[in-house]
């Protein structure tokens, strides 16, 4: 499953190494990327949204969940 996430308040490349690294040791998420461009992250895994937007607020940032999709 792909999960898409606006995050606010990174704005450098150290805050993207920074959200990147924390999402990837999520138990359940199999690879993160974040956009500095869109300030979109993209979320493959089976990881709940609830335990990816309390990772993204323990560092500092504030998040949403914009969509959710399956693969078939």
């Amino acid at each position: 499953m792909t999960k898409t996430y606006k995050i606010e308040g990174i704005y450098c490349a150290m805050g993207v190494i920074k959200i990147q690294k924390k999402l990837k040791a999520v138990s359940g998420v199999s690879d993160a990327k974040f956009d500095l461009k869109t300030c979109i992250a993209t979320v493959d895994g089976e990881a709940q949204d609830s335990d990816i937007i309390q990772v993204i607020e323990d560092a500092g940032f504030k998040a949403a969940v914009i969509e959710s999709t399956a693969e078939v």
